[in-house]
């Protein structure tokens, strides 16, 4: 009989391999105690990625970040604000490239008139009705898309709820500072008290009189400039995925 070292053998409690040991590769989905190959991993990886497509991102996503470098298939908000984009031929500031289609389609849909501009070639301002409201036909018209104006704004959720104001995409409110007006003062009065007794002497002797005069109001005072409207905010820059 063959006689072997047991000493060489890997024991049975926590093994130590060395080299390439192999094992069988699981089904895809299983999920429990057996050992997971380098075959089985990547057949998972791979069954994911297929199911959210080879970019998780879609056309419209956001990404914030501090680096205001070029990425491929992204355009960079704010350069300049309210930057356009469209195709070869458009004349668009951001981009102006074939790739921009699908967010010039998402854009023209989802924007208006006024919160996203439609511009010709030239870049003078039209309106969506001039295209048949077809973003089709503004593309092929090499129309130029106005992006959302987000530089230096703050950015909020669109929708609507109970005792808010219905926000759509791209729309905008607001102002750094703001001027009070009288009308926008909480109501209130500065009243000068107008009881007061004078004095007069005459020959010696002392009369005094009391004077009613009706309550008047004070004098202006203020200089009316523009006070600070800013929330605690920090900046950043934005990308909006073609």
């Amino acid at each position: 009989m063959a006689k072997f070292d047991t000493n060489a053998l890997a024991p049975t409690v926590s093994p130590g391999f060395s080299g390439n040991p192999t094992a069988p590769t699981q089904s895809p989905g299983d999920n429990d105690t057996s050992l997971a190959t380098t075959a089985f991993v990547k057949a998972a990886i791979d069954a994911a990625l297929a199911s959210i497509g080879a970019n998780p991102f879609v056309t419209g996503d956001l990404m914030g970040t501090y680096s205001n470098a070029a990425r491929s298939g992204w355009v960079l908000l704010g350069s300049p604000d309210a930057g356009t984009i469209g195709d070869a031929t458009s004349g668009g500031t951001i981009r102006a490239n074939v790739d921009c289609q699908a967010l010039f389609t998402l854009l023209f849909t989802v924007g208006t008139d006024s919160t996203m501009p439609l511009q010709n070639s030239a870049g003078t301002v039209i309106t969506r009705a001039s295209q048949g409201n077809n973003a089709a036909t503004a593309w092929g018209a090499h129309c130029r898309m106005s992006t959302p104006l987000v530089a230096g704004r703050v950015m909020g959720s669109a929708g609507s709820g109970a005792g808010l104001t219905a926000r759509t995409p791209g729309s905008g409110v607001g102002a750094e500072t703001e001027t009070q007006t009288t009308s926008t003062l909480v109501g209130h009065s500065h009243v000068v008290q107008g009881n007061y007794v004078l004095a007069e002497t005459y020959f010696g002797t002392t009369s005094g009189y009391a004077i009613n005069q009706p309550n008047a109001n004070t004098g202006v005072t203020g200089g009316g400039a523009a006070m600070n409207n800013m929330q605690p905010s920090q900046w950043s820059y934005w990308f909006m995925k073609l």
